[in-house]
């Protein structure tokens, strides 16, 4: 019977690292299990909490995911400060930075979310959580 029920995320699903495949992300190849991230011959090993937040935002193939979003898919509903979702987005855009490359940019919407920009190679093999975002018909419109 709940099938068909959708929670309403624009990223369905909590992200369970060890179950999430791996995926490109512009030059960036994303390892979630392991934890790693690598590009060319560098590799950095994320702390978990930072890789569940990128997962998340790939995830949204460039849709605007919310704190609450994040919040409900990282953190597991659990009452989380300003500060902490702070720290982890600004160690992703560091990592972003420093070992991507200018692979990716994790923009800020003011008052709305995040949404991961991603240069003309885009996102390769998305993590498979439910229905993306994009795939949604009323996505589409």
């Amino acid at each position: 019977m709940g099938e068909g029920r959708h929670d309403g995320l624009a990223v369905p699903g909590r992200v369970i690292l060890a179950h999430e495949p791996p995926f490109r992300l512009g030059g960036m190849m994303v390892h979630p299990p392991t934890r790693q991230v690598e590009i060319g011959s560098r590799k950095e090993t994320l702390e978990p909490r930072v890789m569940q937040v990128l997962v998340a935002l790939a995830r949204a193939g460039g849709a605007i995911v919310t704190r609450d979003e994040l919040i409900e898919t990282c953190w597991d509903g659990r009452v989380v400060g300003d500060d902490s979702i702070n720290r982890v987005l600004s160690r992703i855009r560091r990592g972003a930075a420093d070992l991507g490359g200018g692979a990716f940019v994790v923009e800020t919407i003011a008052r709305v979310g995040y949404r991961l920009i991603v240069p003309a190679e885009g996102i390769d093999q998305l993590p498979a959580a439910g229905p993306h975002l994009r795939d949604r018909p009323e996505a589409n419109r």
